[in-house]
C-alpha cells in the first residue's frame, strides 16, 4: 500500500486525470466483457459506470488538494512526513530539502479528507457495492423473490414444461419467418422449457382442424396451448421505424393470458436484426429461469445461423417447403441460402438431407453428400443438437459407417428421450444395419406419440413393421398415416407398396394413380407413380405395359433436370426385359443406349444406379462387361465395395464365369437386413447352376415367404419366373402337391401376361391339369 500511494502522490493532477480515465475505461470493457460471457444482467454495467462517475469528482478532488495543478518535479520535492495521509519515520532523511513555502499546502480539514488512502478504500468499497448487488440479485433470482426471480424459481413455470413459439408478427410475412425461425433456434438450446417442435404444433393444428401451415399468431397460439395443456407461450413482434427495427417478445400465460415477462431489444439496420434476436432470446431465457453458465456457454446466434438476413429468409422459406413435402423447392432455396453465405452450416446439413432422404429422389446424391460433407466440416458452428445431427448424417451417408452414426443418436436421446428426430432415425440404422427390427419399432413409436404428423416417422414404422412380422401392424400405420395426412402423395404411395407386398395388385394400381393427383403438376409425384405402375405390371407379365410406364417415368425424371432417375428407370425397364422375358439382346441394347442418353461421366459420381446398371450388365452382356462397369463404380465411388449391390454385381460375374461357388460367398454377403429379400434369387441361381435344385427350392421359397415392405421393385423382376420355377423344381423332384400350387399361382399371376408370354403359362397350365388328374 505505502508503494502504491507513494507512486500516486508522485503523479499531477493531469496525469491522475488520464489515468482515471484509461481505467475506467478498462474497468467498463471488463464489465461489458463478463456481463456478455456470463450473461450477467443489463444493470451490471450501468451500475459500473455509475460508480466510477461517483468516484471521478472524489478522485480528482483528492488530486487537487494532496497536489494542486503543480508538476510532478514539485510533487517530488514535498516530504512525505508533510502529507496527512503518510506516517512519518522515525528518521526523515537529511537528504530531502524542504520545498518552497508557496509549494506547501498546510493540513486543513479537507487535506485529512481527501486524502489517497480514503480514495483507494472507497474504490474498493465501490467494487465491492457492485459485488453485493450482484450477489443480492442472483439470490432473489434463485430464490424467486421481486423482480429478479425467475419465472421457474417463482414456480409460475415448471423446469421442462412445454411452452409454444408463435409466429413473430410483422408486415412482412419473410421477416416474420426469418425471425421466428432464429428465435426457434436459440430457443431450442434451453434446458429449462421444452419448445413444442414443428410436428406437434402441426399435429395439433389439424386436430383443431386448421391447415398445419396457417400464419400461427397469438390468438391461435394460445387456443392451441390451452388445448394441449401448455402452461405459456411466447409471443413477439418486430416493428420497422426507418431502417431500424423494434423487436419485442413476451411470455404469455395460457389461463388467463397475463403477460409473465416481456424484453425488448432495437436494431440498427438489417445488419443488427439477427444479433439483436439473439440478445432478445437470451434475455428471455434469463427471465424464464434458464442458468447464467448456460446462457454463456451457448454460441452466439449468428454463429450457429447467419449474420445475412436475406440467407436467413431463404432458409426459412426452405424450412417450410421441406416441411410441406415440396423438396425440390427446399433445395432450390437452400442453394440460394448457401451461395449468399457459405458457412452457414445449418442450411448445407438441411441440404444434403433433402438430397439423400428417400433414396436420394430428387436425383442429385453426390451433391447431398457433398453438402453433408460440408456441414460436417462446419460443425462448430452449429447448436449442439445440429452438430450432433451433422454428425451423424455425415457418418451414415459419407462414411457408411452405421455404428458412428447410431452413437451420435444415442447422445441425442441421452440428452432429451424425446428428440423424435434421434428417435426416428436412429431407428433406420438399428432395423436395416443391425436387424434389430423390434427395437426400431420401438424407437419409432416413440417418435410417432411426439410428432402425429411426421411423414417420415409413419413411413419408417410401417417398414420396421413388416420387417419385423408385423404385416397387420404396417397396414394399420400406412392406413393412419393416409388418414392424418390425406394431401401428402407418398402417403397413398406407400399404401400403394403395401398392397403390391401383399399382391394386392388392383388396389396397389388405383393408390399409385392417386398418389399423383394429390399434388396436380408435380413431376416427382408422377415418375414415382409411373415406376410403381411398370413394375405391378411387370409382376404380373404384362411386359408392354410395364415397359411403357417404365418409359413415362423415365421421360418425367429426365425432364425435371434428375438424369441419375431417368437411367435408373431405363435399367430397370431392362432388367425386366433379362428377368420377366429372359430377353438379353434388347436388354444389352436397353442398356447401351440409355447410357448414350445419359453419359455417366456428366452426372455426379454417386448419381448414377451403379448397383443396378452393373448387375444388369453382368447378366445381359457377360462377366467382361458387368467387371468393366464394376470398375468404374469404384473409381467412382471409393464406399463401393461396402454396398451390397456390389456384392449381387460381383456373384453375377462370377457365375457368369461358371465359378459357382465364389459366386456363392458374394451373394451370401450381399444377404444383409435392409434388403431381406434381393439376394435370394441371386442364391436360388447359384444353387442350380451347381446341381443343388433342393438348395434353389429353398432360397425361391424364402424370396417368396419374407417380408418386405418395398418387394415391389424385386416382384417386378422376379416373381413371375420364380413361382413358374417353384412349380418346375417340384415337378421335377416328385412332389406333385406342391407342383400344382405353385402352377396354379404362376397362372393365376400371369392370367393376363402379353401374348408373348402366353405359351409359358399354357404350358404351366396343362402340366396343372396333368396333376389334378392324376392325384384324382
Amino acid at each position: 500500500m505505502k508503494k502504491l500511494l507513494g507512486e500516486i502522490h508522485g503523479r499531477s493532477l493531469w496525469q491522475v486525470l488520464g489515468i482515471y480515465l484509461a481505467g475506467s475505461w478498462i474497468a467498463l470493457q471488463v464489465v461489458e466483457t463478463l456481463t456478455e460471457s456470463a450473461a450477467l444482467p443489463d444493470w451490471v454495467p450501468s451500475l459500473a459506470l455509475v460508480l466510477l462517475v461517483i468516484g471521478f469528482p472524489i478522485v480528482m478532488a483528492t488530486a487537487f488538494v494532496q497536489h494542486g495543478v503543480g508538476n510532478r518535479q514539485t510533487a517530488e520535492k514535498v516530504p512525505a512526513a508533510a502529507e496527512g495521509t503518510l506516517e512519518a519515520t522515525s528518521e526523515p532523511s537529511p537528504a530531502v530539502e524542504p520545498a518552497p513555502a508557496a509549494t506547501i499546502r498546510s493540513p486543513g480539514t479537507a487535506h485529512g479528507l481527501f486524502t489517497w488512502k480514503r480514495a483507494i478504500l472507497g474504490g474498493v468499497g465501490a467494487a465491492a457495492l457492485l459485488g453485493v448487488a450482484l450477489g443480492g440479485w442472483m439470490v432473489m433470482r434463485t430464490l424467486g423473490i421481486g423482480s429478479a426471480g425467475t419465472l421457474v424459481a417463482k414456480g409460475v413455470l415448471e423446469d421442462q414444461a412445454m411452452v409454444l413459439l408463435t409466429e413473430f408478427e410483422s408486415e412482412d410475412a419473410s421477416l416474420s419467418r426469418a425471425a421466428t425461425e432464429a428465435f426457434r433456434v436459440d430457443l431450442e438450446q434451453s434446458r429449462v422449457i421444452d419448445l413444442a417442435g414443428p410436428g406437434f404444433v402441426a399435429a395439433a393444428l389439424s386436430r383443431m382442424e386448421l391447415d398445419p401451415d396457417v400464419h400461427l399468431d397469438g390468438a391461435i397460439g394460445r387456443e392451441l396451448a390451452e388445448r394441449e395443456g401448455m402452461p405459456a407461450l411466447i409471443a413477439g413482434e418486430i416493428t420497422a421505424a426507418g431502417t431500424s427495427y423494434v423487436l419485442t417478445a413476451q411470455v404469455i400465460s395460457t389461463d388467463d393470458g397475463d403477460v409473465l415477462a416481456a424484453e425488448r431489444e432495437t436494431a440498427a439496420d438489417d445488419a443488427e436484426l439477427v444479433p439483436a434476436i439473439n440478445r432478445l432470446s437470451k434475455k428471455l431465457r434469463e427471465r424464464i429461469g434458464e442458468s447464467l453458465t448456460d446462457l454463456a456457454a451457448g454460441p452466439s446466434l449468428e454463429r450457429v445461423t447467419t449474420s445475412d438476413l436475406e440467407a436467413l429468409r431463404l432458409y426459412s422459406r426452405a424450412v417450410r417447403a421441406s416441411d410441406i413435402g415440396q423438396n425440390q423447392e427446399a433445395a432450390d432455396l437452400l442453394e440460394e441460402t448457401v451461395a449468399r453465405d457459405s458457412s452457414f452450416a445449418m442450411a448445407w446439413r438441411k441440404l444434403g438431407m433433402v438430397h439423400v432422404s428417400g433414396g436420394g429422389q430428387l436425383g442429385q446424391f453426390t451433391r447431398g453428400i457433398e453438402a453433408l460433407t460440408r456441414a460436417y466440416q462446419l460443425r462448430d458452428r452449429l447448436t449442439e443438437r445440429e452438430r450432433h445431427l451433422a454428425t451423424a448424417g455425415y457418418f451414415s451417408e459419407v462414411e457408411q459407417d452405421p455404428r458412428r452414426a447410431a452413437a451420435a443418436y444415442e447422445q441425442m436421446l441421452e440428452n432429451d428421450p424425446t428428440d423424435n428426430w434421434a428417435l426416428n432415425n436412429l431407428a433406420i440404422i438399428v432395423g436395416p444395419d443391425f436387424g434389430e427390427y423390434d427395437r426400431a419399432v420401438e424407437l419409432l413409436e416413440r417418435a410417432l406419440e411426439v410428432d402425429t404428423l411426421s411423414q417420415n416417422h409413419h413411413w419408417n414404422l410401417s417398414v420396421a413393421q413388416t420387417s419385423a412380422g408385423d404385416l397387420e401392424g404396417a397396414r394399420g400405420t400406412v392406413e393412419l398415416w393416409v388418414r392424418r395426412l390425406p394431401e401428402d402423395p407418398m402417403a397413398f404411395g406407400f399404401l400403394s407398396v403395401f398392397e403390391a407386398a401383399e399382391r394386392n395388385y388392383e388396389a396397389a394400381d388405383s393408390l399409385a394413380v392417386e398418389s399423383a393427383r394429390v399434388r396436380p403438376g408435380n413431376l416427382f409425384d408422377q415418375a414415382l407413380a409411373s415406376r410403381l405402375l411398370g413394375m405391378s405390371a411387370a409382376a404380373r407379365g404384362r411386359l408392354s405395359e410395364a415397359l411403357a410406364h417404365l418409359g413415362d417415368s423415365e421421360a418425367t425424371y429426365s425432364e425435371v433436370g434428375a438424369p441419375g432417375e431417368a437411367l435408373n428407370a431405363a435399367v430397370i425397364a431392362a432388367r425386366v426385359d433379362l428377368n420377366v422375358s429372359g430377353d438379353r439382346e434388347s436388354a444389352a441394347t436397353r442398356l447401351d443406349d440409355a447410357i448414350v442418353r445419359y453419359p455417366l461421366e456428366d452426372m455426379g459420381p454417386l448419381d448414377v444406379p451403379w448397383g443396378g446398371l452393373s448387375e444388369a450388365y453382368a447378366i445381359a452382356k457377360g462377366a467382361d462387361a458387368g467387371r468393366d462397369m464394376i470398375a468404374r463404380w469404384e473409381t467412382a465411388d471409393p464406399n463401393a465395395a461396402a454396398d451390397s449391390d456390389h456384392g449381387l454385381t460381383t456373384g453375377w460375374v462370377a457365375l457368369a464365369e461358371g465359378n459357382t461357388e465364389e459366386a456363392l460367398v458374394h451373394f451370401r454377403d450381399a444377404d444383409q437386413p435392409g434388403c431381406q429379400v434381393c439376394a435370394m434369387p441371386a442364391l436360388a441361381a447359384a444353387h442350380e447352376a451347381a446341381g443343388r435344385p433342393d438348395s434353389a427350392t429353398v432360397y425361391l421359397e424364402r424370396y417368396l415367404e419374407r417380408p418386405y415392405f418395398f418387394r415391389l421393385a424385386e416382384d417386378g423382376r422376379y416373381l413371375g419366373g420364380t413361382v413358374e420355377r417353384l412349380g418346375q423344381l417340384y415337378d421335377q423332384q416328385g412332389d406333385l402337391e406342391n407342383a400344382a400350387k405353385y402352377y396354379a399361382m404362376f397362372v393365376e399371376l400371369w392370367a393376363e401376361a402379353d401374348e408373348e408370354l402366353q405359351p409359358r403359362v399354357q404350358a404351366a397350365q396343362a402340366r396343372l391339369e396333368e396333376i389334378l388328374r392324376e392325384r384324382g
